[in-house]
């Protein structure tokens, strides 16, 4: 039987995997069976979650059954994604509410090496973290996926970037300090409330830019709807106390970093367009190195580095802004 711990995992996995198909295929190679099928009978034969599992998942043996179910039941795909969201949702507070239980407390004297550089209710001294209280323990650090693909835009690997940032995550020495949360299919009423409920201290948009520096998000039929970058420079004012770093990887978006760095400590655009595997291998760089406990100029470095060991000339696609620079 495996440990509640695997068992989260396994299951946020499949949940993830579930997200990324909810928009569909007509191309039979982008479905990931093997993966569903395997995460599907693990969690099946296991007793502590079979009787948990959303009975889509009991019933839909792979993801072409999956995808016929889903576009049936709900026609937007925010309303899939919902639906799969809140059908997870007792399976994985069920296991959370386990490991609380048996996790031991984190003791108060923690080694100082072994947290990230990031704030609320830490503070960012440009080296690594450190608490605003050393008699307290520290919190993970709240890192929030936002992602829009729109349908009249070409399509974006989303998922796999998900995916591989999760896996980077979850193999990380320090992956106890690290909360990852994602929303796909962003419209724009959908990004304040992420940022309120999610709370988070990092940032991560993966997804379309326009050469004017917009940000293409999703409108109610799941078509581009640009925002502008003085318009989101004012939303990220609204939580400058609580957000360290913003990772917009998306084409131009370097214009939309100079106006969020206003606000914001530190963030990530890019100079010209950039092409998937570039954007993937950024992303598996910097969450490594974060992972690892380096800083977020460290990570910034990682992530360029891994486009290059890729053998392309993207590496100097990726912009650092810090606050005080614009």
């Amino acid at each position: 039987m495996l440990k509640n711990s695997e068992l989260l995992d396994k299951v946020e996995t499949l949940q993830n995997l579930l997200l990324a198909q909810t928009r569909g295929s007509n191309d039979t190679a982008a479905w990931n069976d093997s993966d569903y099928r395997e995460l599907r009978a693990v969690l099946m034969q296991d007793a502590d979650v079979q009787d948990l599992l959303p009975r889509f998942v009991r019933t839909c043996r792979d993801l072409k059954q999956f995808w016929t179910y889903i576009k049936s039941t709900y026609a937007h795909y925010s309303e899939r994604e919902q639906f799969v969201h809140e059908q997870f949702a007792p399976l994985l507070d069920e296991l959370e509410s386990k490991m609380l239980k048996r996790n031991k407390p984190i003791p108060l004297q923690a080694q100082e090496d072994d947290y990230s550089s990031l704030k609320a209710p830490t503070v960012l001294n440009g080296i690594g973290i450190i608490s605003d209280d050393k008699r307290r323990p520290r919190e993970a650090i709240s890192i929030l996926f936002l992602a829009a693909d729109p349908t009249d835009a070409s399509r974006l690997r989303l998922g796999e970037e998900f995916r591989e940032i999760q896996e980077k995550l979850q193999l990380a020495k320090l992956r106890g300090q690290f909360k990852l949360d994602q929303r796909m299919s962003l419209r724009p009423v959908d990004i304040s409330q992420a940022l309120l409920d999610v709370q988070p201290q990092i940032v991560h948009f993966s997804g379309h830019g326009t050469a004017g520096g917009a940000l293409c998000f999703e409108n109610q039929l799941g078509t581009v709807h640009p925002i502008q970058p003085d318009t989101l420079a004012a939303l990220f004012e609204q939580f400058a106390n609580q957000i360290n770093c913003v990772i917009l990887n998306a084409c131009y978006s370097e214009i939309q970093a100079k106006a969020i760095a206003k606000h914001i400590d530190y963030v990530v655009g890019m100079n010209q367009d950039i092409g998937d595997k570039a954007s993937i291998s950024f992303s598996i760089g910097f969450y490594q190195a974060l992972g690892a406990g380096r800083t977020i100029e460290e990570s910034y470095k990682l992530g360029c580095v891994q486009i290059r060991l890729q053998g392309m000339l993207e590496y100097l696609t990726p912009v650092l802004i810090k606050k005080g620079q614009v």
